[in-house]
């Protein structure tokens, strides 16, 4: 059989339907409660066979192209586990805002492991990816899998549980970014488990979609609006061209709305345009990471 040579992946974006804080670890991390979704907006990212190193190109000038930059910490990580001669090559096409709450980055490292594992014909079970996954994000973990999960623990312990569809999906991404880190170091104490995650999970469980949105929550929403009153601005131009929802995503900076049909989408879309340059339509799918291998 002809070795690969390259292989080209899409890493899709997260959303976060529920968010809540339990506790905080002696490390500084936190344990949380969370429902996370993956929609239809997708980076693009190729892996090619070279000699030696790893060397990363990106269209988004914004992106690091150095170790700091998540795929390079998957790519690393890998090569030293598994004692791999040769390097990589990896070129990245962004779709997927950063700084937005929407696990661009994250993503984007899942589709390396992913992809080196096929292109090195590792064979990694789910495990081993996994365990790797945790080692470069909180995040990854989940978008090696993608769909519909319940996230505990720092997002790493995962059940995957019936899909939750929905098709007129708007994200606005403001100009600000996020720094997840400073976001959650301002959650006080007297805010941990606020909210209660087994009435959205059990109308996900029954399919009643509408009837999920009604017990959404984002701890971390209060935080980053009480900077950037902005967030709260755009949540509520979204409910006066009736979303039946509109939330922040993650740690921000991305605003989710969730609408019934796809005029009323429409519509609060073009108004939004004249504000806000990032701005997607989009809707739930079943998978973190796509491969589409080329040989």
């Amino acid at each position: 059989m002809e070795k690969v040579k390259n292989t080209k992946l899409y890493s899709y974006a997260k959303i976060n339907l529920f968010i809540n804080i339990v506790s905080k670890r002696q490390n500084g991390y936190h344990d949380i409660q969370s429902v996370m979704q993956t929609v239809n907006i997708k980076d693009i990212i190729e892996i090619k066979y070279t000699d030696k190193g790893i060397s990363i190109s990106c269209d988004d000038e914004s992106i690091p192209v150095d170790s700091s930059n998540t795929v390079w910490k998957a790519a690393s990580i890998i090569m030293e586990r598994y004692g791999l001669e040769g390097g990589v090559s990896i070129d990245i096409k962004k779709t997927i805002p950063s700084g937005a709450g929407l696990a661009g980055g994250s993503g984007n490292a899942a589709a390396v492991i992913i992809g080196m594992n096929d292109l090195f014909t590792l064979e990694m079970t789910d495990d081993e990816m996994a365990e790797i996954a945790v080692k470069i994000g909180a995040d990854v973990p989940y978008c090696l899998i993608g769909g519909t999960c319940i996230a505990e623990g720092i997002g790493e312990v995962l059940k995957r549980i019936n899909d939750f569809t929905w098709d007129n999906i708007l994200i606005v991404k403001p100009e600000i970014s996020i720094s997840t880190a400073g976001v959650y170091g301002k959650v006080e104490k007297q805010m941990y488990n606020r909210y209660e995650m087994s009435g959205i999970v059990k109308r996900i469980y029954e399919m009643e979609f509408e009837e999920a949105l009604s017990f959404t929550g984002n701890i971390l929403e209060d935080v980053v609006e009480e900077i950037h009153p902005e967030i709260r601005d755009i949540k509520n131009e979204m409910k006066s061209f009736n979303a039946l929802l509109s939330m922040m995503t993650g740690s921000g900076s991305a605003v989710v709305g969730f609408f019934k049909n796809e005029k009323d989408l429409d519509r609060c879309a073009e108004a939004l345009e004249k504000k806000y340059d990032k701005i997607y339509k989009t809707n739930t799918v079943r998978k973190g990471v796509e491969s589409c291998t080329i040989r």
